[in-house]
C-alpha cells in the first residue's frame, strides 16, 4: 500500500502536468479541476501492489452542469411565457370586448394604444421563446392557411399611431400576385416584420417606411417575397457584414443608438431560415408608395432595406392564378364601359373653389359623391363660398382672440421627452386627465434641446406680458435611452440653457450606479417605468403647475 505522503506526490506531479501552459491565451474558461481516486490491488510476478488510479471527471461535471442549467432555463422560459401570456390573454380578451363600449375619440386611441402595447408585448415573449428554441434545437414551423393580406394589415396598425407622430408615412403594398389565403408560418413572418419595422421606426426620422410583398416563380418553385424599405441612416458597407449579428454595434448608428443592434434582427434571420428561406440586405423595393431615394434622414445613405423570401406551395399559387385570369375576362367589359368623368363641372368647381375650406369640408365632399349637385351647379357653387366665407370668419375669429391673450398662455410649461410613442401618448394623458395641463412633446434628445432653444428665442420675440409666464418650460420628462442624442447628454445641454428647469428621469433600468449617473448629469429625481398616476401626484413641482395653470 502507498503511503500517504507518497500518495500525495503522486497527486502533485497529476497536477503539475495538467496545469496549462500560462504563456499561452486560452479560449476555454478554466474551470475547477475535479479528480477521483481508487485504490486497487493488483497482482503481478507473484507479488501484490497496491494500484492508484487517478481520473479526471472536470469536464464530465461540467458537461452534467450544462444539462442542468439548460434544463432549469427551459423549465423557467416555460414559466415565464405561461405566467405573463396568462395576464396578457385577459388583457388582449377583454379589450376586443371592452371596444364596442368605448366611443369618445379620445377613449378611442387610448384603447389603441392598450391594445397595440400589449400584442407587442406578447410578440416579445414569442422572440424569447424562439430563442431558446433555437438553442435547444426545438424550433418547428407552425404552418397554416392564413389570410395573408388581413394578417399584415392588422399588423401595419400597430405601428401607425407611432408612424403618425413621427410624421412618417407607413404603407402595405401587397401585389395582386398575392392569393387571399395560402399555407405559411404567419405568426413567425409576423415575428419578424415586427422586429425589422420597429428598427424601421427607430432610425427613421422623415420620409416613409413600405412593407411589400409579392409572388413569384423561380426554378426552385414559387416564392413569396417581403421586402422592408425605409429613408432612415442607412447601414455603412463596413457594418453590413455584422447587422445579423447578437448586440453588434454599427458604426452608422453608433452616435444615434446607445444599445446596439440587439436581438431583433439575429432573431429574424434564425426565423426565416427555420422556414428554409432567406433573409438579407437588398437595394431598395417597387412600390410606388416608397420614398427612398427622394427624402433621407442621412445625406450619405439613402435608408435601408431587408428583403425576405419564403417558399410557397405550388398548388395553392397555381389555383390562385387560374382564377385571377377567369376574373379578369369577366371584369374587363365592365370596366370598358364604366366612364369616371373627372373633368365635369362640379369636379372643375371643387378643384378650383374647394382649396383652403376647412368648416364642413367632410360634410360637402358626402354629399357631392352622392351626386346631388350633379344638375344643380348653381347651389353647389353658392354652397362652396358660403363654406368659403365661414372658414375666413372664423380664422378672423381665431386671430382676434390669440391677438388678446398674453403669448405665455400659449405656452405649454411641460416637455415629455420619448422614443416610444406609446409611452409618450400615455404619460401625456395621466397629465392630462389628472393635472389638465397639456404638454409638448419631443422623441428625441436632440429634439428636446431644439425644443428648449426655441423657446427661448420666442420668449425673447414676444416676451410675457401679465408676469406670469416662465423663461423656458418649468418640468421635464426625460427618458434616458435614446436614439440620436440620449437624455443624460440632453439633460447636460439643457442646463447649460436653462438651469432653473426641473428634469426627471424616465428609465427602465433600476440599478443604483444608474441611478446616479442621472443625478450627475444634472437630473432632479429619477422615476422608473411604468409611471402611474399615483407617483406624480407626490412631485410637488408638478402640482405647482397645475395650481397655477
Amino acid at each position: 500500500m502507498i503511503a500517504g505522503r507518497q500518495q500525495k506526490s503522486l497527486l502533485d506531479s497529476y497536477r503539475a502536468s495538467s496545469e496549462p501552459d500560462h504563456g499561452s491565451i486560452s479560449l476555454i474558461p478554466q474551470l475547477q479541476e475535479i479528480i477521483a481516486f481508487k485504490q486497487q490491488e493488483i497482482t503481478f510476478q507473484n507479488a501484490k501492489h497496491d494500484l492508484i488510479i487517478i481520473k479526471s471527471i472536470t469536464h464530465f461535471v461540467a458537461y452534467e452542469q450544462l444539462k442542468m442549467q439548460n434544463h432549469f432555463l427551459e423549465m423557467l422560459t416555460a414559466t415565464i411565457s405561461h405566467d405573463m401570456r396568462t395576464p396578457l390573454n385577459a388583457i388582449l380578451g377583454m379589450g376586443a370586448n371592452l371596444q364596442q363600449y368605448v366611443t369618445h375619440p379620445q377613449g378611442i386611441k387610448f384603447h389603441q394604444v392598450l391594445t397595440n402595447s400589449s400584442k407587442l408585448l406578447l410578440f416579445l415573449v414569442n422572440d424569447f421563446l424562439d430563442l431558446f428554441r433555437f438553442k435547444n434545437g426545438k424550433l418547428m414551423k407552425n404552418e397554416s392557411l392564413s389570410n395573408f393580406r388581413q394578417q399584415i394589415d392588422e399588423l401595419i396598425e400597430i405601428f401607425k399611431i407611432q408612424a403618425n407622430q413621427k410624421g412618417l408615412t407607413l404603407v402595405f403594398d401587397c401585389d395582386p400576385s398575392i392569393p387571399e389565403e395560402f399555407t405559411i408560418d404567419i405568426q413567425r413572418i409576423k415575428q419578424v416584420l415586427i422586429n425589422l419595422i420597429g428598427n424601421s421606426l427607430k432610425f427613421t426620422f422623415k420620409g416613409s417606411i413600405v412593407v411589400s410583398a409579392k409572388a413569384f416563380y423561380t426554378e426552385d418553385g414559387p416564392v413569396l417575397e417581403m421586402r422592408v424599405c425605409d429613408t432612415g441612416v442607412g447601414i455603412k458597407e463596413e457594418d453590413k457584414r455584422q447587422i445579423f449579428q447578437m448586440f453588434g454595434k454599427l458604426e452608422s448608428t453608433a452616435h444615434i443608438n446607445t444599445s446596439g443592434v440587439g436581438l431583433g434582427v439575429s432573431i429574424c434571420k434564425m426565423i426565416v431560415e427555420a422556414l428554409e428561406g432567406t433573409i438579407d440586405l437588398a437595394n431598395g423595393c417597387d412600390s410606388m408608395h416608397c420614398l427612398q431615394g427622394k427624402v433621407r434622414s442621412n445625406i450619405e445613405r439613402i435608408g435601408t432595406t431587408f428583403c425576405i423570401q419564403v417558399k410557397l406551395k405550388s398548388e395553392e399559387i397555381m389555383k390562385y392564378q387560374e382564377q385571377i385570369n377567369i376574373s379578369l375576362e369577366q371584369i374587363t367589359p365592365i370596366l370598358v364601359d364604366y366612364r369616371h368623368d373627372s373633368g365635369s363641372l362640379w369636379h372643375q368647381i371643387v378643384d378650383t373653389n374647394f382649396n383652403g375650406i376647412q368648416c364642413g369640408a367632410r360634410k360637402l365632399a358626402d354629399q357631392i359623391s352622392q351626386g346631388r349637385f350633379e344638375n344643380d351647379t348653381l347651389s353647389l357653387v353658392n354652397l362652396v363660398q358660403k363654406y368659403k366665407r365661414k372658414s375666413e370668419l372664423q380664422s378672423v375669429e381665431k386671430f382676434i382672440r390669440e391677438r388678446s391673450l398674453c403669448p405665455c398662455k400659449e405656452r405649454k410649461d411641460i416637455l415629455v421627452v420619448d422614443d416610444n410613442v406609446f409611452n409618450l401618448i400615455t404619460l401625456q394623458s395621466i397629465l392630462h386627465e389628472t393635472f389638465k395641463i397639456d404638454s409638448d412633446s419631443a422623441m428625441n434628445g436632440e429634439e428636446a434641446v431644439e425644443c428648449v432653444k426655441e423657446r427661448q428665442l420666442e420668449v425673447q420675440e414676444r416676451p410675457c406680458i401679465c408676469g406670469m409666464g416662465s423663461r423656458n418650460y418649468k418640468f421635464i420628462f426625460m427618458d434616458c435611452n435614446m436614439p440620436v442624442m440620449d437624455g443624460l447628454q440632453a439633460t447636460g445641454l439643457i442646463k447649460k440653457i436653462s438651469p432653473q428647469i426641473f428634469i426627471a428621469a424616465l428609465t427602465a433600468y433600476t440599478t443604483d450606479g444608474f441611478e446616479q449617473k442621472c443625478f450627475q448629469a444634472g437630473m432632479d429625481v429619477y422615476l422608473t417605468k411604468p409611471i402611474s398616476r399615483d407617483r406624480l401626484l407626490v412631485l410637488k413641482e408638478l402640482i405647482n403647475i397645475a395650481r397655477n395653470a
